[in-house]
């Protein structure tokens, strides 16, 4: 029992660290360089392993200490998934955690330190796998940023009004789409 909780502990703060260090990384993009990308890798990897820990000591404590009495192949089949997938759920669930940090996240930036400020589209970036960015320029304390979203409803040529985080310039939205995000959270 004690290595059972033991191995639990272990598990859930390799994927908790994972969980930290992954949000350091996204809400510093900006900085960039190779120790984001090593911490980057570090939280990969502790997610992936603090989760996978944790799934293959309990397959084998359920095989060990848990006996199915059936001689049915579908049955067996059923509960070997449905112990497949409660085994790998916690993976799943750091990958969602993260994905709903990221994404509060850049609404509360634009939400508490946005700026907005009009632009004008510089250029598109086409291609067969692009999205058909739309690329632009802004200063932010006497520095120049430069931004790239989707196109939305915008051409080159064209100005428009973006929002943008004080605190994370990165972090930019076109402010029409914000403000009608905004009214539908």
């Amino acid at each position: 029992m004690k290595k059972l909780i033991t191995t639990i502990f272990l598990g859930l703060a390799l994927a908790l660290m994972g969980e930290i260090l992954a949000f350091y990384v996204y809400s510093n993009i900006d900085h960039g360089g190779i120790l984001n990308g090593l911490i980057g890798i570090t939280a990969f990897f502790s997610i992936f392993f603090g989760t996978i820990i944790i799934s293959i000591y309990h397959e084998e404590y359920i095989k060990k200490n848990v006996r199915f009495k059936t001689k049915s192949n579908y049955l067996n089949f059923l509960i070997g998934s449905t112990l497949f997938i409660i085994f790998k759920l916690p993976f799943v669930l750091a990958i969602m955690t993260f994905y709903h940090f990221t994404g509060n996240y850049h609404y509360n930036q634009l939400k508490q330190f946005g700026i907005v400020k009009t632009v004008f589209i510089e250029s598109e970036i086409t291609g067969k796998n692009s999205r058909h960015d739309m690329c632009f320029q802004f200063s932010h304390n006497g520095k120049l940023w430069e931004g790239m979203l989707d196109a939305w409803q915008y051409q080159v040529g064209d100005s428009a009004q973006i929002i943008y985080s004080s605190q994370n310039p990165n972090e930019t939205e076109w402010y029409i789409k914000y403000l009608e995000d905004k009214e539908n959270k």
